[in-house]
Formats: structure tokens, C-alpha cells, sequence
């Protein structure tokens, strides 16, 4: 049963995303903001699933402007980590503040059974990496998070993603340039926000050695390159931070729509889920078993 975690499930799906890595391949990554997305991800064969701090914020009824505590952050990872036995690629905003913050941020984020998170260079409280008005920390500062991220780990079993939001603010160069120097604090992957031009992803892979995370862009964004070169340029994984929320929305929305007029949402006829398949997502049956005192 996903749901019944153990450390030595965690290790496996560590040891999972450090396989994702090594390989010579681009692995999609759709961003989950809660259990059931988690689950239903996983149901659908993904290899690795990504906890979007944005879908997760929104979900709490909040704007992506660094709003969410990392108390709050933390426990909808674990419940993410928990429900699924797949590897989980977190995102962890600043880290919430400087190098003490961040030490405890990755103390409290390692028992919450994630794989990996990334930790960007913005100023905190941070902002949506796609709005205007993002701020960076200088790169100094940020190398030191980072190195204090790393030393804060009990194990090297978290991995620790380096993400830089300069592209949009200071240009590509100074991305490479900030990218590199994360690089050379030992992180081990590098994020660079923002990348969708075809040139830009190929300056991007071919300055870096350690493997890289793709944002793969607004939900409906085609890849700028084809997946096959996305992995010969040294792209291990690409996420889509919001298109599972967004198709929630736009689901709900029209159910609520014909539930108005309607009354009852028949009109929507096998687009709703079932209640079986509802109640199988969520493993009814393993858990009744256990009520009883026996396995099915």
C-alpha cells in the first residue's frame, strides 16, 4: 500500500531519481499538488512526479508570492512522498531565508520522504519565476546557501537542485554564469528558470556538466526541442508545474456550470469519474482488508 511509507521505501525511490540521472534519457515530471494528483500520476506511469510550490500555494488559496510557511510547505510534501512510490522532485522557494533557514528547512524536508528539491536565487519572500518584478539574491550569498544545504543533509540521499531565475533579469549569460558557480558548490543538478527558446536550452546544456531540470513551460507549451536532444544536452528532467491544476480547474468549472443549470451533472455522462474508481485511487479495498485482519 502506497499510503503505509517506510524508510526503506523512501531509499528506493532516492535511489530511483539518482538512476533517473544516470541514464541517458528526458523524464517528464507533471506537477502534483496534493495526494490524489500524486496518485493519479503514478497510475498513469510517470516515472517521477513534481511537487509544484506553485499549484500547491494556489490550492491553499493563495497567489505564488513566497505566502506559503514552510510548515505548510512540508507537510503537503509528506503527504505527496507518502501516497506515491515514485520519486518526488520538491520545490523549496529560498529555502525560506539565508543559510540558517535553509539548514533547517533541508532538516525538516528530509523527513518528508522527498527525493530532491531545488532552492532558488530570488530574494525572499519570493515571487512566481513567470511574473514581473522578480529580485535575485547576489551570487555570493546564494553559493552559501547552497553549500549550507548540502553539509545540512544527514545522507546524500536528498538531492540538492540549484535553480537561478536570472535569465528573465539579468540575461543568459549571467544565468550560465550563475549556474556555473552553483555548479562548482557541488549541488547535483541545476534549474535554470525560464529557459524556452531552442538556442538558449542548447547554451544552457552544452556550459554545464551536472545533469539539468527543464521547465517545460504554461501548460499547453510544446518542448522547444525534441526529448531525444533534450537528453543528449545533458536535461534529466522536465517538469510541468501547472497542468494538472489547470485541467482540475477547468474541469471543476464546467461541472459546477451544469450543475447550476442542470441540477445534477448527468449532461457531463462518462467525463466524471466513478465512484469505484474514486474509491480505487485511494486503495478502499486494501484498507478495508486491514479492518478486517486479513489481505485481499
Amino acid at each position: 500500500m502506497a499510503g503505509a511509507a517506510s524508510t526503506a521505501k523512501l531509499t528506493r525511490n532516492q535511489r530511483d531519481l539518482r538512476s533517473i540521472l544516470a541514464a541517458d534519457a528526458f523524464v517528464p515530471a507533471p506537477g502534483v499538488y496534493d495526494a490524489l494528483s500524486a496518485r493519479l500520476t503514478q497510475r498513469a506511469g510517470f516515472a517521477a512526479a513534481y511537487a509544484s510550490g506553485g499549484s500547491i500555494v494556489r490550492s491553499l488559496g493563495l497567489p505564488d508570492l513566497g505566502l506559503a510557511t514552510l510548515t505548510e510547505m512540508a507537510a503537503r510534501f509528506a503527504l505527496i512522498a507518502g501516497a506515491i512510490d515514485i520519486p518526488v522532485i520538491a520545490d523549496g522557494d529560498t529555502g525560506f531565508g539565508n543559510e540558517l533557514n535553509i539548514t533547517r528547512t533541508v532538516h525538516i524536508l528530509e523527513q518528508t520522504r522527498i527525493a530532491a528539491v531545488h532552492f532558488e536565487d530570488q530574494v525572499f519572500p519570493k515571487r512566481c519565476g513567470h511574473d514581473e518584478g522578480v529580485r535575485l539574491i547576489d551570487t555570493a550569498p546564494m553559493v552559501a546557501k547552497l553549500s549550507a544545504a548540502g553539509k545540512a543533509r544527514s545522507s546524500q540521499n536528498l538531492l540538492i537542485i540549484a535553480r537561478t531565475d536570472a535569465l528573465a533579469v539579468e540575461g543568459l549569460a549571467a544565468a550560465i554564469e550563475r549556474a556555473q558557480r552553483y555548479e562548482e558548490a557541488g549541488v547535483d543538478m541545476i534549474f535554470v528558470e525560464g529557459l524556452r527558446a531552442a538556442p538558449d536550452i542548447e547554451a544552457v546544456g552544452r556550459a554545464l556538466t551536472t545533469s539539468k531540470l527543464l521547465n517545460c513551460g504554461p501548460p499547453g507549451s510544446p518542448l522547444p526541442l525534441p526529448a531525444r536532444e533534450l537528453a543528449e544536452l545533458g536535461f534529466r528532467i522536465g517538469i510541468y508545474p501547472a497542468d494538472l491544476q489547470c485541467a482540475a480547474i477547468s474541469a471543476m468549472q464546467e461541472c459546477l456550470t451544469v450543475l447550476r443549470s442542470d441540477g445534477n451533472s448527468g449532461a457531463l455522462g462518462e467525463r466524471l469519474a466513478s465512484l469505484a474508481a474514486r474509491d480505487d485511487l485511494v486503495d478502499t479495498q486494501l484498507w478495508r482488508a486491514l479492518e478486517a485482519g486479513s489481505t485481499p
